[in-house]
């Protein structure tokens, strides 16, 4: 007769790890008649799983941890470029010329208030993103003087463009 795994005040459950590396969980219980019922059994795939969820587990809370800390420097750079986007804005709107910026597509990138005002664009941010052809050429209901003097401007940019230089017109 074998002797119980568990004392009488240990019944219950218990894990063991054998010499040759498996792990087995241990269940005993008193029966009524004194004696015991134990079950054996192997838990050693349970075990490496376990292992296996702890060190993924970490990897996450390591990642984690770096994901919110690039978060913080996101954050940080994101409000120093909304400071910069304001100060831009404030120049822009601020000088007494119409300025704007064109891309390599002939978009209209940035432009202020003094030009949509000068040529009867309406507001900047209505224009932006448009090609200059239809923003100065395209819109019948400005005056003819504002129509003259657009593709006079399209026409310039244009010219500089073909010869890649940046334009300047007073």
């Amino acid at each position: 007769l074998r002797q119980p795994v568990c004392t009488p005040a240990l019944q219950g459950v218990i894990e063991r790890l054998l010499p040759d590396g498996r792990w087995i969980l241990i269940t005993e219980r008193r029966t009524a008649n004194g004696g015991t019922v134990g079950i054996r059994t192997d838990i050693t795939e349970f075990k490496r799983l376990l292992a296996d969820l702890a060190t993924a587990n970490e990897r996450v809370g390591a990642t984690m941890a770096e994901l919110q800390s690039q978060n913080a420097v996101l954050l940080e750079r994101d409000a120093a470029l909304l400071m910069q986007n304001m100060l831009f804005d404030a120049a822009i709107n601020n000088m007494s010329h119409g300025l704007m910026m064109v891309d390599a597509d002939e978009r209209l990138i940035v432009c202020n208030r003094q030009l949509t005002d000068l040529f009867e664009l309406g507001e900047p941010q209505t224009v932006q993103g448009a090609q200059i052809e239809t923003v100065f050429l395209g819109r019948s209901e400005r005056s003819d003087a504002n129509r003259s003097a657009g593709s006079e401007l399209v026409r310039r940019l244009r010219d500089h463009a073909a010869h890649e230089a940046p334009a300047s017109f007073v």
